[in-house]
């Protein structure tokens, strides 16, 4: 059998309901979570974000979409200087 080639909006969408939405929504319903729990759950889900939006924006870079913060600082340098 051949696999099927996802699109990347496919894979962003089981992605976060692997690492956001399911950690946040579907949590054990019996269990007295503290807000330290809740917090720490919150802040997996920020960082497992930052880390999915960092590994795009490499990817983009490799593909030749050029650095963009590297771009805007040459943009600010120029009205700056104006």
């Amino acid at each position: 059998m051949s696999e099927q080639k996802t699109s990347f909006m496919e894979d962003l969408d089981q992605w976060s309901d692997a690492n956001v939405i399911s950690p946040l929504v579907y949590s054990d319903e019996d269990s007295d979570e503290s807000f330290e729990d809740a917090q720490r759950k919150l802040d997996q889900v920020k960082q497992a974000i930052r880390a999915k939006v960092l590994e795009s924006y490499k990817n983009g870079c490799r593909a030749g979409a050029g650095h963009v913060r590297k771009e805007m600082q040459h943009a600010a340098a120029g009205r700056a200087q104006r």
